[in-house]
């Protein structure tokens, strides 16, 4: 699952869901790349000594080793000495790949919204963008941890800036239970519009019905299940199994991706089956806690090493 804290009306995340560790820039996971040191041993080569001539006489040739003697001169021999060997130890960083990309699964694709495998039967399914209450009386969540991407928006600057969850889940044929549904704001279409997904809430301010009149928007509006939880209504509406598939035939709608589909990768995922090491990367530090200024939620992301997740 990919999680984004947006303030200012876009998102966070939250205890008990799981997400990778990652550099959100969309490299999500796995090159697992270790340093090697090597030294290189340089060796100064002899240098070459040039004997020097005596007045009246020619040079003597850089090739000849040995002095000239000449007429009314004493030659004075000239001693050529090696020059001392040099040795220079020089550290080099070379990377090792020790594990490459996986080859995915039979009958499996990489998914556009996690880049993990998922079954090819839903390669050109449409996902939905489910509004979900974060208010402290709607908890429990229930699904959200299943979803693909989460986005955690400021639904108001009021009461300390409670936020709403919009989750896309693209398998929504396995929900079991999503919610509880609520209602939805015009920060969120845009959002939605960028996967092609069909925005699921219940209701909203009037000042999102220019945002329902866009071509792009398709939405399903108070059509799911209630839940008797011991709560007020408006905490009671759940996605059930059954909903979708009855929203999406008596809408019309298309269950896969239409027009208004964005054709280019949305995120830039690590080949599948390799890590990225992070300490490789200039001005990278890690990031074991997390928290943001969601003052009525308490959004805190804290990661746990053993799972390689965020809790």
């Amino acid at each position: 699952m990919i999680w984004f804290p947006i303030a200012n009306n876009y998102g966070m995340i939250r205890k008990n869901e799981k997400v990778r560790k990652s550099a959100l820039w969309g490299v999500l996971k796995e090159v697992n790349v270790k340093k090697k040191i090597i030294s290189i041993i340089l060796a100064v080569g002899l240098l070459t000594v040039s004997a020097c001539g005596a007045p009246g006489t020619q040079n003597a040739s850089t090739d000849d080793a040995a002095p000239q003697e000449v007429s009314g001169w004493e030659a004075i021999p000239i001693e050529t000495q090696a020059a001392p060997e040099v040795t220079e130890t020089v550290e080099t960083v070379a990377e090792e790949t020790v594990s490459g990309p996986l080859e995915v699964p039979a009958g499996m694709y990489l998914s556009e919204l996690t880049g993990e495998p998922i079954s090819i039967d839903l390669k050109d399914q449409r996902p939905i963008a489910a509004m979900i209450d974060n208010e402290k009386t709607a908890l429990d969540h229930y699904g959200t941890a299943e979803a693909d991407i989460v986005y955690e928006l400021m639904n108001s600057t009021l009461n300390d800036r409670v936020t709403r969850l919009m989750v896309l889940v693209k398998d929504w044929e396995s929900i079991e239970q999503l919610g509880s549904i609520r209602s939805v704001r015009t920060s969120n279409f845009p959002l939605a519009g960028e996967w092609n997904a069909v925005i699921c809430h219940d209701g909203g301010p009037f000042f999102i019905d220019q945002y329902l009149a866009k071509g792009y928007v398709n939405h399903f509006s108070g059509t799911f299940s209630r839940v008797n939880n011991g709560k007020p209504k408006e905490f009671t509406e759940y996605i059930l199994p059954g909903d979708l598939d009855k929203n999406f035939k008596n809408s019309g709608y298309s269950t896969t991706y239409n027009s208004y589909a964005n054709t280019e990768p949305h995120f830039q995922f690590a080949a599948w089956g390799t890590e990225v090491d992070m300490e490789a990367i200039a001005d990278c530090f890690d990031a074991t806690s997390v928290s943001l200024p969601f003052y009525h939620n308490g959004s805190k992301l804290v990661y746990n090493e053993e799972t390689e997740t965020y809790d």
